[in-house]
């Protein structure tokens, strides 16, 4: 991945749960910015590349290295995830085809919680009575 020579600065970021190692935080950065392997982030993280392998495997399965991974990353996701809202929101108001601004709609209300149910159930207690009033 491109731009991978330095990891992002610790005000780009939020502080880790714990205080990371300063190779484990650098290993961290690098995967939150796509670096193209783990073994490759724990290289540049300054690993020797001997044990680099191991090393990314055990990162990859500590807790604090991962919550801050997971935490990093849900962050990087939320600016994209306003676009994509405001790009359904564009289309329910504004598309071309009725179909299209119809699809937007149910989309918005899914992601509002109001998702129509997919099958319908209709429970009967077997007594049915019809009354009609011509009068």
């Amino acid at each position: 991945m491109h731009g991978l020579t330095k990891p992002m600065t610790s005000r780009e970021v939020p502080a880790p749960p714990r205080k990371l190692k300063p190779r484990e935080l650098a290993f961290a950065r690098y995967i939150i910015q796509g670096a193209t392997n783990h073994t490759k982030a724990a290289e540049l993280a300054g690993y020797p590349s001997k044990s680099a392998r191991q090393r990314a495997w055990e990162l990859m399965r500590d807790k604090d290295v991962q919550s801050y991974i997971d935490l990093h990353i849900n962050a990087l996701q939320l600016p994209r995830a306003a676009i994509g809202a405001q790009t359904i929101e564009d289309l329910a108001l504004n598309a071309e085809k009725e179909a299209v601004r119809l699809a937007a709609a149910k989309d918005l209300l899914d992601r509002a919680g109001y998702k129509a149910p997919d099958k319908h159930l209709h429970l009967h207690d077997g007594n049915l009575s019809i009354n009609i009033d011509l009068s």
